[in-house]
């Protein structure tokens, strides 16, 4: 339908982009609001011998490199009035800074190709799509499953423009 769904960050990013990301996060404001509520987190080791992925799971480039990570703080005890304009905030600041970071990860072409995956993706890439697109369009081409999939398309008149 016409509403592209719910666009979270992600709660856990890597020290290195998260760095990066707020080096070019513009307004002031916003760059004193993401360390208010990210914290590092520098009891994250990365792995001597990382397993052999399985194919469901998610890529380096989607997951970041382990380690040092900054964490989203607790929201408790705030209220949602008080949380979803911090929330809304600290989501359209990652999404611009990480659109500014990674230009090509973040291209129109980068982000329709179901095959390419980086970590930027996740602040523009809406959970319905990243669904769909793991669900289905990752399945191989003989797939059963792939054969059993259904797409309803539906669309609505007179819903409000989505601001973000």
């Amino acid at each position: 339908a016409q509403k592209y769904g719910f666009r979270p960050f992600p709660n856990k990013i890597p020290k290195q982009y998260f760095d990066l990301l707020l080096n070019a996060v513009k307004g002031d404001g916003d760059k004193q609001l993401l360390p208010e509520w990210f914290k590092l987190d520098e009891n994250a080791v990365a792995p001597q011998k990382e397993s052999e992925p399985q194919e469901s799971e998610a890529s380096r480039e989607w997951r970041g490199d382990a380690g040092p990570c900054y964490v989203l703080k607790s929201k408790a005890g705030i209220n949602d009035k008080e949380w979803w304009p911090k929330f809304e905030a600290m989501q359209m600041a990652l999404r611009a800074a990480a659109c500014e970071v990674w230009k090509e990860e973040t291209s129109e072409e980068a982000l329709r190709d179901p095959e390419r995956r980086h970590f930027a993706q996740r602040f523009i890439v809406s959970v319905t799509e990243e669904e769909f697109t793991r669900g289905l369009l990752r399945l191989g081409k003989d797939s059963k499953e792939k054969k059993r999939a259904l797409v309803i398309k539906r669309e609505f008149e007179g819903l409000e423009e989505a601001k973000d």
